[in-house]
């Protein structure tokens, strides 16, 4: 009896630091906002990679056209799809530019950079095609803070993920650990370096790009936004990462749930080794705690003492509530029922970064949208 009361001291201990380090890895909620009127006179060149986005992209394109920045061209790189792509970009009026996959590239870093030597902007802001522009003056607000940041290195942005099927709740805990990954989002601010970019959303300027070697300089990098900051970072540029709610939203895996499961595979093990061991171990504190909750609740009503039915209740909601507060950050993920059972969110993400150490670190192999990528 006094061993079971030892563990189960220590399980709610565990518990309440768990719950702490959550709060602690994910302490600032930097959001993009329009701070002063901008004065249109850099020419911006929206580059967007695209790869059978023919299901996607109109939305895209549709947010694009009602910007009130006017000063902007549109370059959308086809990246070998075999979808009409293509026939609905040009049905917009914007410019396709063909790209064959060179030997030695991988992922969409070749697309990136067919566009921007192709490009006459002075910025360069690089949008994945399942981003949508959520207000007519969101152009505005990511040049705004471009050049409040100086206009040097990058700014990337994490787009708000738009939730529809009930699947793609499924993303919430990679979602989360994405952007508390980076480093930046802590108490202790500027003290720790970005750990990269994000993929979705970037803006840098033209000169910047190509001083560094753009995505040229790691083209093998399966993260190509990784890749960009990491020769960004060695030219001694800042990196500045930012949450894109009311500002870029995306709708991550609209496809059904093998390519949920296919896309957080292919990025995922090799995107963690960036993040700073104090990050890291806020966050796998936190997932343990997750755990542990679950358990401390299951064994609860086993004990002679309702008290700890009571105790583990309060835990378990107290998690509930936080997974919540923290998922709403980075998406419009409901509450009812997925909150309620948030150990199957968690186990979902334990199972998935697993196989994607096994793919990404044993075979080396990845699939993704329809192409096999060594790593």
């Amino acid at each position: 009896m006094v061993n079971m009361s030892i563990i189960l001291n220590v399980s709610v201990a565990l518990i309440i630091i768990s719950i702490v380090s959550g709060w602690c890895m994910f302490f600032r909620n930097k959001k993009l906002y329009l701070n002063r009127e901008v004065d249109h006179l850099k020419m911006l060149s929206v580059i967007i990679p695209a790869r059978n986005e023919g299901r996607q992209i109109g939305r895209l394109l549709d947010s694009i056209n009602i910007q009130t920045y006017k000063k902007l061209e549109v370059l959308v790189v086809d990246d070998g799809s075999t979808d009409n792509t293509a026939e609905i970009v040009r049905s917009f009026g914007y410019r396709v530019i063909k790209n064959e996959l060179n030997k030695g590239w991988v992922g969409k870093s070749s697309a990136c950079w067919k566009g921007a030597n192709q490009a006459n902007g002075e910025y360069l802001l690089f949008l994945d095609a399942d981003t949508e522009l959520y207000k007519p003056d969101s152009l505005e607000t990511i040049v705004n803070h471009f050049e409040e940041k100086g206009s040097s290195g990058i700014l990337s942005i994490e787009p708000y993920h738009i939730v529809k099927k009930w699947y793609e709740s499924f993303s919430v805990v990679f979602n989360i650990i994405v952007v508390t990954g980076m480093n930046v989002f802590t108490p202790i601010k500027s003290k720790l370096k970005p750990a990269g970019a994000f993929g979705p959303t970037i803006i840098c300027s033209k000169e910047d790009y190509f001083n560094s070697g753009g995505h040229f300089k790691y083209c093998d990098s399966v993260m190509d936004n990784f890749g960009l900051a990491k020769a960004i970072e060695e030219k001694g540029l800042p990196i500045h990462c930012y949450l894109g709610k009311q500002t870029i939203h995306f709708r991550m895996y609209p496809n059904g749930i093998k390519q949920l499961v296919e896309g957080w595979t292919k990025s995922f093990a090799t995107a963690s080794e960036s993040t700073h061991p104090l990050v890291m171990t806020l966050i796998s504190m936190w997932i343990s705690g997750a755990f542990v909750a679950s358990l401390l609740l299951i064994i609860s009503p086993m004990l002679s003492n309702s008290n700890w039915i009571i105790i583990s209740f309060i835990l378990y909601s107290i998690y509930a509530v936080q997974c919540y507060v923290l998922a709403r950050r980075v998406g419009n993920f409901p509450f009812f029922p997925h909150f309620l059972f948030y150990p199957v969110l968690f186990l979902f993400f334990t199972i998935v970064f697993i196989r994607s150490l096994y793919l990404t670190k044993v075979k080396k192999s990845v699939k993704w949208k329809g192409r096999d990528i060594d790593v």
